[in-house]
C-alpha cells in the first residue's frame, strides 16, 4: 500500500475525537502505526484508494465494517470521502503473546472476558474493576463488542492505560486456547445452577460475563469448564448491570 505524503490528519466531529475521515487522514493514521479500532467503509465506495486502504487494514488485523454512507454522514458533518477510522487510545494485546508473559511471572492468571458487551460505560467501569483488584487482564472480542474509546478510558479513570487488554478475532477460539494452557473458563450467567459460593474460583481463571440484554452466547456457554449465577432477591426479573456483576464475581475471587 502506497500512502499519501500529507503529514496531517483531521479528526472528525466534535463529539467524537477519536474519529478520524477522509482518504488522505486515514492513511496517514495508519502510516503513523497509531492503533486503530476499526475501519469503516461505505457500501457503495468502489475507489481504488479505499480498497487499497481496506486490504492493507485486513493485513494487520484492523477490523472493517462496510455501512451505509448515511452512517458515515452521520458520524462527521466533515468531508468523509466514504471512509472513517476509529482511533484507539490503546494499544492492544495479542493473547498469545500475554499468556507466556503471565506464565512467566509466576504469579496465578485470572482474567476477565466480555462477551458481547458494547456499551463504554460499562466497559470502562470493568476496566477499572479488574485494573484496582490486580487482575492479569480483559479479553474482548473484535466483533459484537464496544471498543476502547476516549469515553471508554476517562470513565475507567485511566485504567486502560495501564493494563493488558486482548482484542481477539474469535471469542471461542480464544477461550478454548485458554483452556489449552490449563486455564478454566467459568461464565457467569443467571441461567447457572450453582451460586457464584459453590463454584470454585481459585487457581488460573478466565471469568466470561455477557451483556445485560443477551448474556453470554450459546457457543461460549457451551465450551464452559463451569457456569455460577450471582445472588439475587427471591421473585425479581431482571439482571444485575454488567460492571456491578464483575465488580461482585471479583469481590467472591479475592476472599476465596
Amino acid at each position: 500500500m502506497q500512502f499519501s505524503n500529507q503529514p496531517h490528519y483531521s479528526s472528525g466531529g466534535n463529539d467524537n475525537p477519536d474519529l478520524v475521515y477522509g482518504i488522505h487522514a486515514v492513511e496517514t493514521l495508519l502510516q503513523s502505526k497509531n492503533p486503530v479500532n476499526k475501519l469503516m467503509v461505505s457500501r457503495d465506495e468502489k475507489s481504488n484508494a479505499i480498497q487499497s486502504i481496506v486490504q492493507y487494514c485486513r493485513k494487520v488485523d484492523i477490523p472493517v465494517q462496510y455501512v451505509p454512507k448515511e452512517k458515515l454522514n452521520r458520524l462527521t458533518r466533515g468531508n468523509h470521502q466514504g471512509i472513517v477510522a476509529l482511533a484507539s487510545p490503546i494499544s492492544y494485546r495479542k493473547i498469545e503473546d500475554l499468556i507466556p508473559v503471565l506464565k512467566a511471572q509466576g504469579k496465578g492468571i485470572r482474567l476477565i472476558a466480555l462477551d458481547g458487551v458494547t456499551d463504554v460505560r460499562n466497559l470502562g467501569a470493568v476496566g477499572r474493576t479488574v485494573y484496582c483488584a490486580g487482575l492479569s487482564g480483559l479479553i474482548i472480542p473484535e466483533t459484537g463488542s464496544g471498543s476502547i474509546t476516549s469515553d471508554a478510558v476517562k470513565t475507567s479513570a485511566g485504567a486502560f492505560l495501564e493494563m493488558p487488554v486482548c482484542r481477539e478475532k474469535n471469542l471461542r477460539n480464544t477461550l478454548l486456547y485458554l483452556q489449552e494452557q490449563d486455564i478454566r473458563i467459568v461464565c457467569i450467567t443467571e441461567h447457572a445452577e450453582k451460586k457464584i459460593s459453590e463454584v470454585d474460583l481459585t487457581g488460573n481463571i478466565c471469568l466470561v460475563f455477557g451483556s445485560e440484554e443477551e448474556g453470554i452466547s450459546a457457543i461460549v456457554r457451551k465450551i464452559a469448564d463451569q457456569e455460577a449465577k450471582l445472588p439475587m432477591a427471591d421473585n425479581v426479573v431482571g439482571s444485575y448491570n454488567v460492571g456491578i456483576a464483575v465488580g461482585m464475581t471479583i469481590f467472591s475471587m479475592m476472599n476465596a
